[in-house]
């Protein structure tokens, strides 16, 4: 006998004899069958399940132990592992079939004592018989709430779960689990150790779906989709002894419920165990340790002269990377001193022809075309590149603010001249940009190996003397009056053709750092007429990467002008998105690519901002998932215990930040300026190592927000900012509305327009019109 299955029947329980409750479930012990009445709740139902026993509503403890146990506690003795286990809904009786009644005060075994007792006693009198020498270990874990506590653990190692609130049939049958496990080791036999058990699932859907695979012969057993499996593992499809206790109610309130036990039940004995004694098994064992050990002898012998091997080439290998080293830096000094000199000498023609051709000037026709440089609308051309959403979303924050401030004053052309003029490796900045931000290490080990200046410095001039006439081609088409830099590799090579072709006394070229607090020494370059920066910080660096006072403004982060401009109310913002009024709320950013632990984070606000005890929720979850269409999908689709809104792409981010009360998102620069402006407390998450790192010291040393990656320490920390630690949130709601700099996107453009109108006339006019680009036509 492989594996047993018993049903057991409960009686009917007072309360449910005083109301009449009907019986729907029939059981006959003669013929080993369980049978469902028909015609129940207008449910067609004529369903019959055999049994290798069946147990009636009269039954006694002791014919179940004696007719259905008993012989499987023999068959331990004799060396086999064995399971018992009680299956069945809450309230059937599961734990008065394992455990029985109380024990009598004068300490005699009681009538109803249950599975489990019986079956120690059974064991030690049969060894007390033998007089046999033994080794027992016994393990008593209960399952509640997904966590395991061994009930027979040391005071210190175990958990004592006081639950008042269940009532006194909770005593009996408590809708815990319980897993009584005894291990017999005969003396001769050696113990092998114990598999640690894993914690239990909410439920025992898992353990239905076990079996059905099993039944069904599946390729994959989902052992690992509950702990409480992973348990049962070896008794469910192994080489363990099984007997599977089904304890029904024959009450029609649970006949769903008790049709479901009674077909898992009846399903598992199509399961094929392979029991297996553990007396056989060691004596293979000892037999493949007597083989094994001659091997590992042979083995040790093969790797100690592995390792003289190895030690004699790791000499010859490390000589080897040294020559190698040392021929690559002077093949790189060798390749920078052919750069070097390329770019003197295209600077020298690039001048002569500058010269030739401002000689084929005369005064009268530039003052001409002074005069209509002066009535003309002027361009602006914003170079930017989507390495990642902040330069694009800064770029389109000038180009409105310049809209607002002067109308058609201004013609705005926001483009990426890498990615439509010129080839690799500019035209692929984007993708190879997503590529190592995917994997962070290449993106760190990119940012730092370009930070000294010799490097990055000549590695622009090369590429900026191979690209000039592309990029040259590229800031031709616009014929900009100012040049606007939002992107760090958008400095170095325009400044350097403009140069070449005399036009950078000509065209005014400012730079607008969209970095926080740290950025990349390539955003600096001492030949612009401006430099914005967000912060004192990055003022700092810009001083010592050579720009003068003169040159350099802190204004802020230019961010989208909706955010500057009046917003309607917290409860009115509510009202037009259809958000809980009450409730406060958080949101979550994934980022413009949905970057970032979201999800993880989103279930983990889902579980913690529901309130157990109260049964309702304590706040609400807004979920921005950007770009990720994948996630929006995945989230939208969860069963949320409170209420939750989950948006793609969002272009109305003002309204949604209005109308929250704190935000979880990585450290982008632009949502932290954006949530500044808005009071919002921010947690941030993560953060791309290099330019987003320093972003991270300045929201937390402001008291604007912490910093934790953890999805469960990140709902604990939003949890109490709604529940307990509201002063918390407020202090930092006014640390973060003192940081803000709503103003900034258009303190930056007018200090544009004031540049433009301090070159005069002439000066408006791209000297492209009149100079060395004319002649190139």
């Amino acid at each position: 006998m492989k594996k047993t299955r018993v049903s057991m029947f409960r009686p009917l329980s007072e309360d449910e004899l005083r109301v009449h409750t009907p019986v729907v479930i029939s059981c006959s012990e003669s013929r080993r069958e369980v049978s469902a009445v028909q015609n129940i709740a207008n449910k067609q139902i004529d369903r019959t399940f055999a049994f290798d026993k069946v147990f009636g509503p009269t039954s006694q403890q002791k014919e179940l132990y004696d007719q259905a146990v008993s012989p499987i506690v023999n068959e331990v003795l004799e060396g086999y592992n064995c399971t018992i286990f009680a299956y069945g809904q809450t309230g059937t009786g599961k734990t008065y079939t394992m455990e029985g009644g109380a024990w009598k005060k004068n300490g005699e075994f009681p009538s109803d004592a249950g599975v489990i007792p019986r079956a120690v006693k059974q064991i030690f009198d049969i060894l007390e018989a033998q007089n046999a020498e033994y080794n027992m270990k016994v393990t008593f874990l209960e399952l509640y709430n997904e966590e395991i506590t061994d009930l027979l653990a040391l005071e210190e190692n175990s958990k004592f779960i006081d639950d008042k609130s269940k009532k006194p049939i909770a005593l009996m049958e408590n809708g815990r689990g319980g897993v009584f496990v005894l291990r017999i080791f005969h003396a001769l036999v050696p113990e092998r150790g114990a598999r640690e058990a894993g914690e239990i699932n909410k439920s025992l859907l898992t353990l239905g779906r076990v079996i059905n695979a099993l039944v069904e012969h599946s390729g994959h057993i989902p052992y690992r989709d509950s702990k409480l499996t992973r348990l049962l593992r070896d008794s469910l499809g192994g080489k363990t002894k099984t007997c599977i206790i089904a304890t029904v109610s024959p009450s029609i309130h649970c006949l769903e419920e008790t049709l479901s036990t009674l077909d898992y039940a009846h399903r598992a004995k199509n399961i094929k165990n392979k029991p297996e004694a553990m007396a056989e098994k060691i004596e293979r064992m000892e037999l493949d340790s007597e083989s094994k050990d001659k091997q590992l002898m042979e083995l040790q012998e093969l790797y100690n002269s592995q390792q003289l091997l190895t030690a004699e080439l790791s000499d010859r290998l490390e000589k080897t990377e040294m020559l190698a080293v040392a021929s690559c830096y002077f093949g790189l000094i060798i390749v920078y001193f052919f750069q070097v000199t390329l770019i003197f000498v295209i600077i020298r023609a690039q001048r002569r022809c500058s010269n030739e051709c401002d000689d084929d000037y005369d005064e009268d026709g530039t003052m001409e075309l002074a005069q209509i440089g002066a009535e003309r609308t002027k361009n602006v051309l914003i170079l930017m590149s989507d390495t990642g959403g902040g330069h694009r979303a800064s770029a389109e924050a000038i180009r409105n603010a310049f809209q607002i401030e002067f109308g058609d004053e201004y013609r705005i052309f926001v483009k990426d001249v890498w990615k439509e003029y010129t080839g690799w490796p500019l035209n692929d900045l984007e993708r190879s940009y997503k590529f190592m931000v995917k994997h962070v290490q290449l993106w760190k080990v990119a940012f730092h190996s370009t930070y000294p200046r010799w490097i990055h410095s000549f590695y622009l001039a090369a590429i900026a003397a191979y690209y000039a006439k592309e990029v040259e081609a590229g800031l031709m088409e616009y014929k900009p009056d100012i040049i606007i830099s939002v992107h760090p590799l958008m400095q170095h090579i325009p400044l350097w053709v403009l140069k070449w072709q005399g036009l950078q006394k000509k065209v005014i070229f400012v730079t607008v750092i969209t970095d926080l607090n740290s950025c990349h020494p390539t955003w600096f370059h001492p030949g612009v007429n401006r430099c914005y920066c967000p912060s004192q910080e990055v003022a700092k660096r810009a001083l010592l990467d050579g720009l003068e006072e003169s040159q350099i403004r802190v204004f802020g982060l230019p961010i989208r002008p909706s955010f500057a401009r009046a917003v309607l109310s917290k409860d009115q913002l509510r009202e037009e998105l259809e958000m809980d009024p009450d409730l406060p709320a958080v949101l979550l950013m994934g980022g413009g690519e949905g970057m970032g632990p979201v999800k993880k984070t989103a279930l983990a606000l889902g579980e913690s901002l529901f309130d157990k005890e109260l049964g309702k929720p304590i706040g609400q979850l807004i979920i921005v998932c950007g770009r990720n269409k994948a996630l929006a999908s995945t989230l939208a689709t969860e069963q949320w215990k409170i209420p939750v809104k989950v948006r793609g792409f969002e272009t109305q981010m003002e309204k949604w930040m209005g109308a929250c009360d704190c935000i979880i998102t990585k450290a982008g620069p632009g949502t932290i300026a954006e949530a500044l402006i808005r009071g919002l407390p921010i947690i941030l998450n993560d953060y791309i190592p290099g330019q987003e790192k320093g972003n991270v010291p300045y929201v937390v040393d402001n008291g604007a927000g912490v910093f934790t990656r953890s999805p469960k320490e990140t709902a604990r920390i939003v949890t109490e900012w709604f529940s307990t630690n509201r002063d918390e949130l407020k202090i930092m709601s006014e640390n973060a509305l003192k940081l803000a700099q709503p103003e900034a996107v258009f303190n930056i453009v007018k200090d544009i327009h004031e540049l433009a109108c301090q070159r005069g006339p002439l000066a408006n006019i791209p000297y492209m019109l009149t100079s060395s680009f004319t002649t190139l036509i």
